[in-house]
Protein backbone atom coordinates (compact mmCIF):
# COMPACT_ATOMS: atom_id res chain seq x y z
CA UNK A 1 0.00 0.00 0.00
CA UNK A 2 1.80 3.27 -1.08
CA UNK A 3 0.95 6.36 1.05
CA UNK A 4 0.22 9.35 -1.40
CA UNK A 5 -0.72 11.62 1.98
CA UNK A 6 0.19 10.37 5.40
CA UNK A 7 -0.46 10.70 8.77
CA UNK A 8 -2.89 7.94 9.38
CA UNK A 9 -4.85 7.21 12.74
CA UNK A 10 -5.31 3.82 13.87
CA UNK A 11 -9.03 3.84 12.48
CA UNK A 12 -8.53 4.61 9.43
CA UNK A 13 -5.82 1.60 9.41
CA UNK A 14 -8.65 -0.74 11.20
CA UNK A 15 -11.59 0.63 8.52
CA UNK A 16 -9.34 0.28 5.61
CA UNK A 17 -8.73 -3.79 6.64
CA UNK A 18 -12.23 -4.46 7.35
CA UNK A 19 -14.16 -2.67 4.29
CA UNK A 20 -11.67 -4.15 1.90
CA UNK A 21 -12.20 -7.42 2.83
CA UNK A 22 -16.13 -7.28 0.69
CA UNK A 23 -14.60 -5.36 -1.80
CA UNK A 24 -12.27 -7.82 -3.07
CA UNK A 25 -15.16 -9.95 -4.87
CA UNK A 26 -16.42 -6.97 -6.78
CA UNK A 27 -15.47 -5.89 -10.08
CA UNK A 28 -16.07 -2.45 -9.89
CA UNK A 29 -17.70 -1.52 -6.46
CA UNK A 30 -17.29 1.94 -3.91
CA UNK A 31 -17.70 1.55 -0.79
CA UNK A 32 -18.86 4.13 1.68
CA UNK A 33 -18.14 3.53 5.39
CA UNK A 34 -18.48 5.49 9.03
CA UNK A 35 -16.23 4.07 11.51
CA UNK A 36 -15.94 0.65 11.58
CA UNK A 37 -19.59 -0.12 9.98
CA UNK A 38 -20.61 0.03 6.02
CA UNK A 39 -22.95 2.96 5.27
CA UNK A 40 -23.32 1.92 1.63
CA UNK A 41 -22.31 -0.02 -1.17
CA UNK A 42 -22.92 -0.34 -4.75
CA UNK A 43 -21.89 -2.59 -7.28
CA UNK A 44 -22.00 -1.91 -11.68
CA UNK A 45 -19.88 -2.89 -14.32
CA UNK A 46 -18.19 0.88 -14.69
CA UNK A 47 -16.91 2.74 -11.41
CA UNK A 48 -18.65 5.63 -12.11
CA UNK A 49 -21.97 3.93 -12.25
CA UNK A 50 -21.28 2.58 -9.01
CA UNK A 51 -19.97 6.20 -7.56
CA UNK A 52 -23.31 7.73 -9.08
CA UNK A 53 -25.28 5.37 -6.97
CA UNK A 54 -23.51 5.34 -3.48
CA UNK A 55 -23.61 9.07 -3.88
CA UNK A 56 -27.57 8.77 -3.64
CA UNK A 57 -26.82 7.72 0.11
CA UNK A 58 -26.63 10.78 1.54
CA UNK A 59 -24.11 10.61 3.60
CA UNK A 60 -23.06 13.89 5.53
CA UNK A 61 -19.72 12.77 6.90
CA UNK A 62 -18.00 9.44 6.91
CA UNK A 63 -14.61 7.66 7.33
CA UNK A 64 -13.87 6.94 3.44
CA UNK A 65 -14.18 5.08 0.65
CA UNK A 66 -12.76 2.08 -1.08
CA UNK A 67 -12.87 1.74 -4.57
CA UNK A 68 -11.87 -1.04 -6.66
CA UNK A 69 -11.24 0.88 -9.83
CA UNK A 70 -9.15 3.44 -11.20
CA UNK A 71 -10.56 6.49 -9.98
CA UNK A 72 -11.12 9.22 -12.65
CA UNK A 73 -12.06 13.31 -12.56
CA UNK A 74 -15.79 12.75 -12.13
CA UNK A 75 -15.32 10.17 -9.95
CA UNK A 76 -12.96 12.38 -7.35
CA UNK A 77 -15.41 15.28 -7.80
CA UNK A 78 -17.94 13.22 -5.94
CA UNK A 79 -15.80 12.31 -3.28
CA UNK A 80 -15.16 15.86 -2.90
CA UNK A 81 -18.35 16.84 -2.45
CA UNK A 82 -18.63 15.24 1.00
CA UNK A 83 -16.80 15.21 3.89
CA UNK A 84 -14.05 12.04 4.04
CA UNK A 85 -11.18 11.48 5.75
CA UNK A 86 -9.95 8.72 3.45
CA UNK A 87 -10.04 7.30 0.07
CA UNK A 88 -8.48 4.21 -1.31
CA UNK A 89 -8.12 2.35 -5.19
CA UNK A 90 -6.10 0.65 -7.37
CA UNK A 91 -5.10 3.94 -9.47
CA UNK A 92 -6.27 7.01 -10.43
CA UNK A 93 -5.87 9.90 -13.28
CA UNK A 94 -3.64 12.83 -12.95
CA UNK A 95 -6.64 15.01 -12.83
CA UNK A 96 -8.06 12.78 -9.90
CA UNK A 97 -5.18 13.16 -7.96
CA UNK A 98 -5.27 17.22 -8.38
CA UNK A 99 -8.52 17.22 -7.17
CA UNK A 100 -8.34 14.92 -4.22
CA UNK A 101 -5.16 16.77 -2.67
CA UNK A 102 -7.61 19.78 -3.11
CA UNK A 103 -9.49 18.46 -0.20
CA UNK A 104 -8.50 19.58 3.06
CA UNK A 105 -7.03 17.03 5.34
CA UNK A 106 -8.20 13.98 2.85
CA UNK A 107 -5.93 11.03 3.22
CA UNK A 108 -5.60 9.47 -0.38
CA UNK A 109 -4.24 5.66 -0.42
CA UNK A 110 -3.24 3.46 -3.43
CA UNK A 111 -3.29 -0.17 -3.08
CA UNK A 112 -1.55 -2.20 -5.95
CA UNK A 113 -4.52 -4.71 -6.42
CA UNK A 114 -7.44 -5.54 -5.02
CA UNK A 115 -6.61 -9.32 -7.20
CA UNK A 116 -3.30 -9.89 -4.60
CA UNK A 117 -4.86 -8.74 -1.18
CA UNK A 118 -2.10 -8.26 1.70
CA UNK A 119 -0.80 -11.16 3.90
CA UNK A 120 -4.10 -12.80 6.06
CA UNK A 121 -3.56 -15.61 8.20
CA UNK A 122 -7.59 -15.56 8.58
CA UNK A 123 -7.18 -14.70 12.37
CA UNK A 124 -9.50 -12.22 14.20
CA UNK A 125 -8.11 -10.78 17.77
CA UNK A 126 -9.37 -8.72 20.05
CA UNK A 127 -8.17 -7.10 23.57
CA UNK A 128 -9.55 -7.75 26.38
CA UNK A 129 -8.60 -6.89 30.01
CA UNK A 130 -5.38 -9.04 31.10
CA UNK A 131 -4.88 -10.73 27.02
CA UNK A 132 -6.66 -11.02 24.27
CA UNK A 133 -9.04 -13.44 22.15
CA UNK A 134 -8.57 -14.62 18.84
CA UNK A 135 -10.42 -16.75 16.64
CA UNK A 136 -10.63 -18.05 13.38
CA UNK A 137 -12.48 -15.26 10.87
CA UNK A 138 -15.74 -15.74 9.43
CA UNK A 139 -15.84 -17.17 6.01
CA UNK A 140 -19.67 -17.20 4.22
CA UNK A 141 -20.41 -20.01 1.87
CA UNK A 142 -23.92 -18.20 0.40
CA UNK A 143 -22.89 -17.49 -2.47
CA UNK A 144 -25.29 -19.11 -4.96
CA UNK A 145 -29.20 -20.14 -5.33
CA UNK A 146 -27.76 -23.76 -4.09
CA UNK A 147 -26.75 -22.36 -0.67
CA UNK A 148 -30.37 -20.60 -0.40
CA UNK A 149 -33.11 -23.02 0.51
CA UNK A 150 -36.70 -21.33 0.46
CA UNK A 151 -38.90 -21.84 3.25
CA UNK A 152 -42.23 -20.25 2.25
CA UNK A 153 -44.44 -21.03 -0.13
CA UNK A 154 -45.71 -19.30 -3.03
CA UNK A 155 -43.70 -18.02 -6.05
CA UNK A 156 -40.20 -18.56 -6.22
CA UNK A 157 -37.48 -15.79 -6.12
CA UNK A 158 -36.20 -13.80 -9.56
CA UNK A 159 -33.18 -13.94 -10.35
CA UNK A 160 -32.69 -10.33 -9.68
CA UNK A 161 -33.93 -11.13 -6.11
CA UNK A 162 -31.36 -13.92 -5.78
CA UNK A 163 -28.60 -11.91 -6.73
CA UNK A 164 -29.86 -8.99 -4.79
CA UNK A 165 -30.18 -11.35 -1.40
CA UNK A 166 -26.57 -12.63 -1.74
CA UNK A 167 -25.24 -9.35 -2.69
CA UNK A 168 -26.73 -7.98 0.84
CA UNK A 169 -26.10 -11.17 2.69
CA UNK A 170 -22.31 -10.04 1.75
CA UNK A 171 -22.92 -6.46 3.79
CA UNK A 172 -24.91 -7.64 6.63
CA UNK A 173 -21.93 -10.42 7.48
CA UNK A 174 -19.71 -7.17 7.81
CA UNK A 175 -22.02 -5.28 9.65
CA UNK A 176 -22.62 -4.97 13.98
CA UNK A 177 -25.12 -6.92 15.18
CA UNK A 178 -28.28 -6.60 14.83
CA UNK A 179 -27.74 -5.84 11.50
CA UNK A 180 -30.36 -4.98 8.65
CA UNK A 181 -29.48 -4.29 5.00
CA UNK A 182 -31.61 -3.04 2.74
CA UNK A 183 -31.28 -3.04 -0.89
CA UNK A 184 -31.54 -4.30 -4.24
CA UNK A 185 -29.10 -6.24 -6.90
CA UNK A 186 -26.33 -3.28 -7.63
CA UNK A 187 -26.81 -1.14 -4.34
CA UNK A 188 -27.17 -1.43 -0.47
CA UNK A 189 -29.05 1.64 0.47
CA UNK A 190 -30.06 1.63 3.77
CA UNK A 191 -28.69 -0.12 6.90
CA UNK A 192 -29.86 -0.85 10.25
CA UNK A 193 -26.51 -1.65 12.67
CA UNK A 194 -25.58 -2.55 16.36
CA UNK A 195 -29.13 -1.99 17.38
CA UNK A 196 -29.99 -4.16 20.93
CA UNK A 197 -33.03 -5.57 19.48
CA UNK A 198 -33.75 -6.64 15.81
CA UNK A 199 -37.00 -4.75 14.86
CA UNK A 200 -35.35 -1.29 15.67
CA UNK A 201 -32.50 -2.13 13.10
CA UNK A 202 -35.31 -3.05 10.89
CA UNK A 203 -37.01 0.55 10.88
CA UNK A 204 -33.64 2.58 10.58
CA UNK A 205 -32.50 0.59 7.45
CA UNK A 206 -35.99 0.77 6.30
CA UNK A 207 -36.37 4.45 7.22
CA UNK A 208 -32.72 5.18 5.54
CA UNK A 209 -33.65 3.31 2.39
CA UNK A 210 -36.59 5.37 1.78
CA UNK A 211 -36.20 8.94 2.99
CA UNK A 212 -32.49 9.18 3.33
CA UNK A 213 -31.13 7.46 0.28
CA UNK A 214 -31.61 10.12 -2.78
CA UNK A 215 -31.45 9.89 -6.31
CA UNK A 216 -32.59 9.41 -9.86
CA UNK A 217 -36.25 8.36 -10.10
CA UNK A 218 -35.03 4.64 -12.10
CA UNK A 219 -32.70 4.07 -8.93
CA UNK A 220 -34.87 1.45 -6.88
CA UNK A 221 -34.03 1.97 -3.18
CA UNK A 222 -35.79 -1.14 -1.94
CA UNK A 223 -36.03 -4.86 -3.07
CA UNK A 224 -34.27 -7.37 -0.76
CA UNK A 225 -33.98 -7.52 3.18
CA UNK A 226 -30.89 -9.32 4.44
CA UNK A 227 -30.78 -10.06 8.50
CA UNK A 228 -27.43 -11.71 10.02
CA UNK A 229 -29.33 -13.98 12.24
CA UNK A 230 -32.99 -14.61 12.71
CA UNK A 231 -35.92 -13.17 14.08
CA UNK A 232 -37.44 -13.09 17.39
CA UNK A 233 -40.43 -11.92 16.21
CA UNK A 234 -43.07 -11.27 13.63
CA UNK A 235 -42.80 -7.39 13.71
CA UNK A 236 -39.85 -6.79 11.70
CA UNK A 237 -41.46 -8.91 8.98
CA UNK A 238 -44.29 -6.58 9.17
CA UNK A 239 -42.12 -3.67 8.74
CA UNK A 240 -41.03 -5.27 5.86
CA UNK A 241 -44.05 -6.15 3.91
CA UNK A 242 -45.62 -2.39 4.84
CA UNK A 243 -42.42 -1.12 2.83
CA UNK A 244 -42.64 -3.49 0.28
CA UNK A 245 -39.69 -5.58 0.40
CA UNK A 246 -40.30 -8.62 -2.11
CA UNK A 247 -37.51 -11.07 -0.50
CA UNK A 248 -35.62 -11.72 2.75
CA UNK A 249 -32.09 -13.66 3.39
CA UNK A 250 -32.14 -14.90 7.10
CA UNK A 251 -30.80 -18.12 8.97
CA UNK A 252 -33.47 -19.93 10.73
CA UNK A 253 -33.65 -20.33 14.51
CA UNK A 254 -36.72 -18.41 16.38
CA UNK A 255 -38.89 -19.97 18.46
CA UNK A 256 -40.94 -18.09 16.55
CA UNK A 257 -39.96 -18.98 13.19
CA UNK A 258 -43.80 -20.38 11.96
CA UNK A 259 -44.99 -16.91 13.09
CA UNK A 260 -42.49 -14.93 11.23
CA UNK A 261 -43.13 -17.23 8.30
CA UNK A 262 -47.00 -16.88 8.42
CA UNK A 263 -46.14 -12.76 8.51
CA UNK A 264 -44.19 -12.91 4.97
CA UNK A 265 -46.81 -15.12 3.43
CA UNK A 266 -49.67 -12.35 4.36
CA UNK A 267 -47.61 -9.81 2.22
CA UNK A 268 -46.24 -11.98 -0.01
CA UNK A 269 -42.35 -12.07 0.86
CA UNK A 270 -40.24 -14.88 -0.55
CA UNK A 271 -38.01 -16.46 2.50
CA UNK A 272 -34.76 -17.48 1.83
CA UNK A 273 -32.80 -19.76 4.45
CA UNK A 274 -28.93 -19.62 4.38
CA UNK A 275 -27.66 -23.10 3.99
CA UNK A 276 -24.19 -23.01 3.47
CA UNK A 277 -24.35 -26.80 3.53
CA UNK A 278 -27.51 -27.83 1.04
CA UNK A 279 -29.25 -30.93 2.38
CA UNK A 280 -28.36 -30.66 6.41
CA UNK A 281 -29.71 -28.70 9.14
CA UNK A 282 -26.92 -26.44 9.87
CA UNK A 283 -27.65 -22.69 8.74
CA UNK A 284 -25.04 -19.58 8.55
CA UNK A 285 -25.29 -16.39 10.59
CA UNK A 286 -23.33 -12.96 10.95
CA UNK A 287 -23.81 -11.75 15.10
CA UNK A 288 -20.89 -10.07 14.38
CA UNK A 289 -19.46 -7.59 17.31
Amino acid sequence: MKKIIFNLAFLMIVFLTSVSAISVSLDSSSIISKEFSIDGNTYKIELISATDISATIKITDSTGNVYTGEIDAKTAKHIADYFNEVVIAPDYTRTALSILRGKKDLRVLQVDSFDDPIVDYGIDERSILGGKLSQQRMISHIDSTRNLEQVSSGRKPTNREINAVLFNWAVALYTPSNAIVVGTDYATTGIGRGQPNRVDSVQIALHNAEYVCEGPQHVQKMKVLASDAFFPFPDSIEYAGKAGIKAIVFPLGSVQDDEVLEIAEKYGIVMLCTRPDPGTDKIERGFRH
